[in-house]
C-alpha cells in the first residue's frame, strides 16, 4: 500500500503545473495573434485607398483633344494678338515677340504635338535648359523676378518680361529663390480648350528654324 502511494503523489502534483503551462501558452499565443491583427488593421487604415490624381498620372488628362486637328492660321492670331495667352511676350517666332523664354522657329520639327501640348498644360514639367527663373528681394523691399541669363561674383543679370535685361548687385540681395518655370501654371485654363488646340496646331506647323544671324 505504501508503495503504491510512494508511486501516484509526484504524478498528481505535477498534473495542476501541466494546466498551468498549457494555459499560460494558450494566453501568449492569443495575445500574440491578437497584436498581430491589430497591426495588420493598423496598416490597412494607413493605405490610401483613393484613386490617384488623373492629372498627376497623367498630364493631359482632359486636354487630349487638342492633339488632333486645329487651325493653324487661328493659333497663330492667338500666340500674337490674344491677351490672355500673351505668347508673344516671352517667345519668339519669325523674329517677333519676347526673349524671355525659348525661340520656337522649328519647333513643330523637334517635338511632337503631344510634348507641345504638355509643355503648355504641365510647363514644368520640362524647362528648356538656360530658361529657369529666378525671384529676388531687394534691401529695398521690392522684388524681381525673371529668366537668370548671366551670374558672376557681384552680379546677377535678370531677364525680366517688362524691362527686359535688368543688372542686380548681389549685395543689394537679401534672398534669392529657384523659380519655375515662366509659364503661368494654369496656362491651358486661361484659353478655352478649342482655342488650346488651335495653338499647338500652330506651334506643330513651326517646321522651319529662324534665319541665320547676319
Amino acid at each position: 500500500m505504501n508503495n503504491e502511494l510512494e508511486t501516484t503523489t509526484p504524478t498528481r502534483r505535477v498534473w495542476p503545473w501541466l494546466v498551468l503551462a498549457a494555459f499560460l501558452m494558450f494566453v501568449a499565443l492569443a495575445i500574440f495573434w491578437v497584436s498581430r491583427e491589430v497591426r495588420r488593421v493598423r496598416s490597412i487604415d494607413r493605405f490610401d485607398f483613393r484613386p490617384p490624381d488623373k492629372a498627376a498620372v497623367d498630364p493631359l488628362a482632359g486636354f487630349r483633344e487638342a492633339l488632333t486637328g486645329g487651325d493653324a492660321p487661328a493659333g497663330r492670331k492667338i500666340f500674337f494678338e490674344k491677351p490672355e495667352a500673351s505668347c508673344a511676350r516671352c517667345h519668339r517666332v519669325d523674329g517677333q515677340g519676347g526673349e524671355n523664354g525659348p525661340g520656337l522657329d522649328g519647333l513643330g520639327s523637334r517635338q511632337s504635338r503631344g510634348f507641345i501640348l504638355e509643355s503648355m498644360v504641365a510647363p514644368n514639367a520640362h524647362i528648356t535648359e538656360g530658361y529657369e527663373s529666378v525671384g529676388v528681394v531687394l534691401k529695398s523691399g521690392t522684388g524681381l523676378a525673371g529668366v537668370l541669363r548671366g551670374e558672376d561674383a557681384t552680379n546677377l543679370v535678370i531677364h525680366t518680361p517688362d524691362e527686359g535685361p535688368v543688372n542686380v548687385p548681389k549685395s543689394e540681395v537679401t534672398r534669392r529663390v529657384a523659380g519655375l518655370s515662366p509659364m503661368p501654371a494654369d496656362f491651358a485654363t486661361l484659353i478655352s480648350k478649342d482655342e488650346l488646340r488651335d495653338l499647338v496646331a500652330f506651334l506643330a506647323s513651326l517646321t522651319t528654324n529662324a534665319p541665320a544671324a547676319r
